[in-house]
């Protein structure tokens, strides 16, 4: 039951991250540019 709650949460904290990541990577490219 927790092992399924924490897994749930880890993948939808990843999924957060990798947005983050996208967003940040793209507003340093545009700086670059």
């Amino acid at each position: 039951m927790i092992g399924g709650c924490l897994m749930t949460n880890l993948s939808r904290n990843l999924v957060h991250l990798r947005w983050l990541l996208k967003l940040v990577g793209f507003r340093a490219a545009s700086e670059l540019s």
